[in-house]
């Protein structure tokens, strides 16, 4: 839902930060969403988020013109590595550390 809406969105000309604004909320209300669901409905299982990145980033991208799509990437793509960056930098450090107590 939060991909249609964001497709919708982005088929208007919002600007590069209301662009930006717009792929950050959509993608954040699908992790929210997500997180909410693992928490009360699958408790068993964990939803895999990155299929639900992908289930987000296909709908809008299907929505909206092929000149619109890479613009809104080309804008995004900073964004994208500076926080997979982060991540791959978190999970070192917590590597970092559990080695550190193991010894």
């Amino acid at each position: 839902m939060a991909a249609f809406a964001a497709g919708k969105l982005l088929r208007r000309s919002l600007g590069k930060i209301g662009t930006v604004a717009v792929l950050i909320v959509g993608i954040t209300v699908t992790a929210a969403v997500g997180f909410v669901l693992n928490k009360t409905v699958f408790t068993g299982i964990s939803l895999n988020y990155m299929l639900m990145g992908v289930a987000f980033s296909a709908v809008f991208s299907n929505m909206v013109s092929e000149e619109r799509l890479k613009e809104t990437v080309g804008l995004f793509r900073p964004i994208l590595a500076v926080s997979l960056s982060a991540v791959f930098a978190a999970k070192k450090g917590f590597e970092l550390a559990g080695e550190i107590k193991a010894r």
